[in-house]
């Protein structure tokens, strides 16, 4: 497997060199393949791709960095966004998508 991450940061270098902007930054983007090794892996959540915008988008779906709006006025949304201690727990998050553009 090491092989083909390999292969998808050497593409992602080679977009970034033609000045594409891709979230989240190449860092984050194998992140959840680090966080968490394939054999604690316990649950699989499988979203479509990272949130769009420069901090928002941290390598694991449905998480992000800093709070990203308050749309849902009943709900107490938490000063953050960042679900890296559901990695912890086992649960891979993982985008379908690993970037957008």
């Amino acid at each position: 497997m090491a092989d083909e991450l390999d292969e998808i940061v050497t593409i992602l270098k080679r977009e970034i060199d033609n000045e594409i902007i891709i979230f989240p930054i190449l860092n984050d983007v194998l992140r959840t393949f680090y966080e968490i090794p394939l054999s604690n892996v316990r649950v699989v959540m499988i979203s479509q791709e990272p949130y769009k915008g420069i901090g928002k988008a941290n390598g694991f779906l449905f998480s992000n960095n800093k709070k990203i709006s308050n749309e849902i006025r009943s709900f107490n949304i938490p000063p953050h966004g960042n679900l890296t201690k559901w990695c912890k727990q086992g649960v891979l998050l993982l985008n379908s998508n690993l970037t957008t553009k």
